[in-house]
């Protein structure tokens, strides 16, 4: 899963950079109108399905449990079959509404009419996923993502080559469409081989197990998805659809600190489902910590070094007509460190069925956005909509934090706790430093060197414990041993 979101997201940045610089900003712009449109209406009407089959399917054995899990992948498919349906005409249904009404761009509604077809697609593609995930069979799916991410990525940019913004639209639409084909027969051989058979199934009692898991947890979201939609409509009314371009470019820039640790999400609810199932507790919330320390000191060295080139990478790779995203952006990788660790979190409150806490972790992050953006966005455009999402995101981390140690009621990783924010703090300290003094490139790089090997030291000696520095330290040395070990 690694190797896999490694390629993507590198065949995503290679694919933001062309078409950054074929389209410019406005134009790119209006094509990620098409990408936001699809994501909100698939997370708006995806009722927690992927959550829910990923949890049930993955707490059970295929050798052992092949006709339940049979009924419930067919049950599964016909749920999100609908869900695609549905939220493909409905987006059709209300495209102008959406164009001329939230956007207040008339223009757009053809780019909100192709989303539509995208959405279709994300939705049986994630269905896919969930059905792989289940059975543990990441390998499978990973082969097909990797042959296809570059295909996609040269649909995506021949599209605007020869169609400009609408063009790359319809690439992404014949992109996705070809990668659900081919995810769809590998899920067969693989389906096939485990003896089951995946056809569409209508069973009452599976669709309300699989919505009994999952919708709770979408819930628990619904508030961010119209929240986020609407902040990115009101920044296009207040400033302009060219400050979609800048966003845009900033995602596919920070997207890069998130890879290892979202890659991960997926075996993580995997194994920590099997541990909820078979009783095993304690060995979950031990797999939690060490999950949390060990994608901590990974974002932070990766936020280092990003945020120290940010006007670099960007000036480089993107052109200095994206400028707001040049001087500006890095405070969005505030918000992707604290996603980074809540995802630790919020896996291992799914798979132990604690939807409520999520819930509440979700809305306050969505009421504390809203408001920040709502009085933020109309005087300072991008910038307030980057301070709105860092409100949202850590403001729940710092509650996580609070309520750890008070239940936990160990004086050592409060302690431990408490320095890694510190460490957290100072290193986002010298991200600003470094943006704002608008230093060289290789101060930046001196400043980079030595602020990661400082904050390397430090989180070995102070966060991470003993038996965890033991298994670092013999991965290191001996990479061989430690894999038959």
């Amino acid at each position: 899963m690694v190797v896999q979101s490694t390629i993507q997201r590198l065949s995503g940045i290679v694919a933001t950079v062309i078409l950054a610089r074929t389209l410019g900003p406005t134009s790119l712009g209006n094509y990620s109108v098409t990408n936001t449109t699809a994501s909100s209406f698939y997370g708006f009407f995806r009722l927690g399905a992927d959550f829910g089959v990923h949890v049930l399917t993955a707490s059970m054995d295929p050798a052992k449990a092949t006709k339940q899990i049979n009924e419930l992948l067919g049950a599964a498919l016909t749920l999100f079959l609908l869900i695609g349906c549905v939220g493909c005409g409905a987006c059709l249904l209300f495209a102008h509404t959406i164009a001329s009404g939230l956007f207040n761009t008339p223009t757009l509604v053809d780019f909100v009419r192709v989303a539509a077809f995208l959405f279709l697609g994300q939705a049986i593609a994630q269905y896919t996923y969930v059905a792989f995930a289940g059975l543990h069979a990441f390998r499978a799916y990973v082969r097909v993502t990797l042959l296809m991410a570059p295909i996609t990525t040269v649909l995506l940019v021949l599209g605007a080559i020869v169609g400009g913004a609408i063009g790359a639209a319809w690439g992404a639409v014949l992109g996705q469409a070809v990668t659900v084909i081919v995810l769809g027969m590998s899920l067969s051989r693989v389906s096939a081989a485990l003896g089951l058979k995946l056809r569409p199934r209508l069973h009452g009692h599976l669709l309300k197990q699989i919505l009994t898991v999952g919708l709770p947890f979408y819930l628990a979201g619904l508030l961010q998805i119209p929240s986020d939609y609407f902040a990115q409509g009101l920044m296009v009314r207040m400033h302009g659809v060219s400050m979609l371009g800048d966003l845009r470019v900033i995602v596919t820039i920070t997207a890069i600190i998130s890879f290892l640790p979202n890659a991960l999400n997926g075996p993580m609810i995997s194994i920590f489902s099997r541990a909820h199932a078979d009783d095993r507790t304690l060995d979950s919330q031990r797999l939690v910590f060490t999950n949390l320390r060990v994608v901590w000191i990974v974002v932070l060295v990766a936020s280092m070094v990003l945020g120290a080139l940010w006007r670099f990478v960007i000036g480089l790779g993107f052109g200095h007509s994206y400028g707001a995203a040049q001087h500006v952006g890095y405070i969005a990788l505030i918000t992707a460190t604290a996603y980074c660790l809540r995802n630790v979190v919020s896996n291992w409150l799914l798979a132990s069925r604690r939807q409520l806490s999520i819930f509440a972790l979700n809305s306050l992050d969505a009421i504390t956005f809203i408001a920040v953006a709502i009085a933020f966005i109309p005087r300072y455009g991008l910038v307030g909509y980057l301070i709105a999402q860092a409100s949202g995101a850590c403001i729940p981390m710092f509650v996580i934090w609070a309520a750890a140690c008070l239940k936990s009621g160990d004086r050592k990783v409060s302690i431990a706790t408490l320095a890694a924010f510190f460490l957290t703090l100072t290193v986002f300290a010298i991200i600003a430093w470094v943006n704002i003094a608008t230093v060289t490139w290789y101060t930046a790089t001196a400043v980079v060197v030595a602020g990661g090997i400082a904050v390397s030291i430090m989180w070995l000696l102070f966060i991470l414990e003993r038996e965890e520095r033991k298994i670092l330290y013999d991965l290191i040395s001996s990479p061989s041993g430690f894999r038959e070990n």
